[in-house]
């Protein structure tokens, strides 16, 4: 509706205002068809060429086609369709698209990369590409890819490829960015939505606002079922954080949904949790539920906020005391925004803050514990791998946001909303931080000399699969006067006078010697162990394990005050050992496991019925599960969203196929955790992961210790094997989310 403006000075005067102008005639718009009419009748009457109103009739231009229009012959050719049938018929690789796009290319050389959940089908693709595009060969990237960010145009280019074809990812980079031609296939996939749908409104009651997020594989089904839902009386909003498609969730961003959009819960489509913990991280208080199409199952999903929240405090408010930073330029794919490296060396710079540049493809701590002398890190790859694994770190391990405001130039959750951000590639995010925006560091950005204050702690309803348990809710708590939050701290920092009294020092997780006993504390640490070890020594087995004299918590803060067993790690002496010493520590835990395995239980889980973890990745935790069918879903959840259905119905099967005895279990005997001397195991420690599993698990776990030939020793220390059980464990761990 037109609306009237008001006047502007020196541009649309107003009425009233009288300005002399010379008065010129108006041009006229000549339309084609007058003009060529105008033309010809000149022509018709000897106008010359010199003369400005003789015009010529122009030819008329072709219709130009659209680069993505697929032309008949390719679009319906038999034998491509044919080939296509090779494939699963749900999955949308978009062949004849691909084909199109390498024959207008005129390409010799494509690139071809997959997320792993889909690297079974490159073979099969890379063969109808080249059957199809005759003189065009293809090279399949077998680099790990987590998603789009993770896409390889610089290795593309370097490898001569013409052509780079990213599967199952949206364009998170845009394609004017990529130094070679680009074509992103979001390997759509279709699901049985008539069960979606019947499924929410037999468990939804009707006039609730749903709130549909999902990976851009189901994105089109967030936009087809809308009539569907509102026809049960479900509503359905479909957020968006630009320039995300709508409804489309990554694993660093997800959109905020306001107060005004008035939703009462949040529902993500897809398989997998990591996706969805973007959703749950930006709206904490917002219940959450996920319908995973291939298990057809929907379930309640929570995240532990307060103890995320607590974890990024601790390390934002330890970064601050660093007096030599590290940057690490993530070197896999285009993870590495090299402004945002530039913004944060401006600030460290002005801030007289030396600092050490490294350039990684994968971040494993192990690599940071090298660097003696560097006391806080910044990775520039993924915020997730902060959040998620930060624990594991032997210093701080920061995210661009984390490391702005520990230097002062964001000020910080608690002063911005209360909400951890979860926008790293929106509009405005740090993941697309411009050379611009990294040279606008000016002097005025100092650095906080305040700590973030302690964060709300945010309720939610218990879940079957929910991240660690608080440690506030923890039963049956033996607590010591003398330990406080300030004593604790105060042993620690005289420990620190005698390094060689420190064991661990590891983002927050402290273990030292005080007084001839052992001290376990800080926010990662879970007194669920120290209920173990009071288990064990309760049990009547003769196993060698620490005596515990209290834990508790302190302020959020849970400890365990233990026996110090005298000795050293077989990890430190198993070098020097000769294959007979090894074989006689072989057959001594042969004994330690076989007293284990006497003690058989009732349900999967920790002792006093506390939650079962997996510790392959993450350390994800659920249950208690009164059955080895409820654990094994509990595994297959933690798969990640790309897991071809073929793969997921494989693993199902081969999980199912045996049922297995419950007994007691370690999880986690590798040679760090065996305490030895003179010969002969004194020790076994790091209770954590223990608790009753499936008689297989203890065989499988093993397997996970990459030390030197630790493993070799198997046949000596266990009487049972399970050679089956360990190849599904194996490949269900390539499948586990990151």
């Amino acid at each position: 509706m037109d609306t009237e403006q008001p006047a502007m000075p020196g541009a649309f005067p107003a009425s009233e205002d009288t300005i002399s102008t010379t008065r010129t005639p108006k041009r006229r718009f000549v339309g084609r068809r007058t003009a060529e009419a105008q033309a010809k009748q000149k022509q018709d009457v000897g106008s010359s060429v010199e003369e400005t109103n003789a015009i010529v009739a122009k030819s008329q231009r072709k219709t130009p086609r659209a680069l993505n229009q697929i032309p008949p012959e390719i679009l319906d050719d038999p034998d491509i369709q044919a080939a296509v049938g090779l494939l699963p018929h749900n999955y949308s690789f978009e062949i004849p698209k691909t084909i199109h796009r390498i024959r207008t290319l005129q390409a010799k050389r494509v690139a071809l990369q997959f997320p792993e959940g889909l690297l079974m089908f490159a073979t099969t693709i890379s063969d109808i590409l080249t059957q199809f595009c005759p003189g065009t060969e293809t090279l399949i990237m077998g680099d790990v890819t987590y998603g789009a960010c993770c896409i390889d145009d610089y290795t593309a280019r370097a490898l001569g490829c013409d052509l780079l074809v990213h599967y199952a990812h949206s364009c998170l980079i845009p394609v004017s960015s990529s130094k070679i031609a680009t074509l992103y296939i979001f390997v759509d996939i279709s699901i049985d939505t008539k069960h979606l749908v019947s499924t929410l409104s037999r468990n939804i009651p009707p006039g609730k606002t749903i709130a549909m997020v999902s990976t851009i594989q189901f994105n089109s089904t967030l936009h087809t079922i809308r009539p569907a839902l509102e026809a049960e009386g479900l509503k359905l909003v479909v957020p968006q954080v630009m320039p995300l498609s709508k409804g489309e969730v990554l694993g660093c961003t997800a959109p905020k949904i306001g107060p005004d959009a008035h939703v009462d819960l949040i529902l993500y489509l897809g398989d997998g949790r990591f996706h969805l913990e973007a959703a749950m991280i930006a709206n904490p208080d917002i219940p959450a539920y996920r319908y995973d199409p291939y298990s057809r199952k929907l379930t309640r999903e929570t995240y532990s906020h307060d103890e995320m929240l607590d974890m990024r405090s601790y390390a934002i408010n330890t970064a601050k005391g660093a007096k030599k930073w590290g940057l690490i330029l993530g070197a896999l794919g285009r993870q590495g925004n090299p402004h945002i490296l530039t913004m944060i060396e401006n600030h460290l710079n002005m801030q007289g803050i030396p600092y050490v540049n490294l350039l990684l493809s994968e971040i494993f701590p192990g690599k940071l514990a090298m660097f003696e002398d560097v006391e806080c890190w910044v990775q520039i790859a993924c915020p997730r791998l902060s959040i998620d694994w930060g624990y594991a770190f032997p210093r701080p391990l920061l995210t661009p946001y984390e490391a702005l405001v520990v230097l002062g130039a964001k000020q910080g959750w608690e002063k911005e909303g209360g909400t951890y951000p979860m926008d790293y590639y929106a509009n405005n995010g740090l993941g697309r931080a411009t050379e611009k925006v990294a040279a606008q560091v000016t002097k005025s950005s100092k650095p906080s000399s305040s700590t973030l204050p302690n964060h709300p702690i945010r309720h939610s309803l218990p879940s079957k699969f929910c991240l660690r348990p608080k440690l506030e809710n923890i039963a049956k708590m033996q607590v010591n006067k003398r330990w406080t939050r300030e004593s604790l701290d105060n042993a620690f920092k005289q420990a620190q006078g005698n390094p060689s009294t420190v064991f661990l020092d590891s983002f927050g997780r402290k273990v030292f010697c005080f007084e001839e006993k052992v001290i376990k504390y800080g926010r990662p640490v879970d007194i669920q162990e120290a209920q173990v070890l009071c288990f064990i020594e309760k049990s009547g087995l003769d196993i060698p394990v620490p005596k515990v004299y209290a834990f508790g918590v302190c302020e959020n803060v849970g400890f365990i005050e233990m026996e110090m067993i005298e000795g050293d790690t077989l990890q430190n002496v198993w070098c020097r050992l000769s294959k007979d010493e090894k074989l006689s520590f072989a057959q001594q835990l042969r004994e330690i496991v076989n007293q284990l395995r006497s003690l058989e239980g009732s349900y999967i889980g920790s002792v006093e019925q506390r939650p079962a973890i997996d510790a392959r990745r993450n350390r994800n935790q659920g249950g208690p599960f009164f059955s080895e069918a409820e654990f094994n879903e509990f595994l297959l959840s933690n798969t990640i969203s790309t897991t071809p259905t073929i793969y997921r119905k494989m693993l199902e099967d081969l999980l199912s196929t045996t049922t297995h005895k419950i007994i007691f279990t370690h999880g986690d005997l590798s040679p760090t955790n065996i305490i030895v001397k003179e010969g002969r195991i004194v020790g076994i420690i790091d209770w954590e992961y223990a608790g009753w599993y499936p008689e297989y698990w203890e065989f499988v776990q093993f397997f996970r210790a990459l030390y030197a030939d630790y493993r070799d020793y198997a046949d000596a220390i266990f009487d049972t094997r399970y050679p089956a059980e360990l190849m599904t464990d194996h490949f269900l761990g390539h499948l586990t989310r990151h």
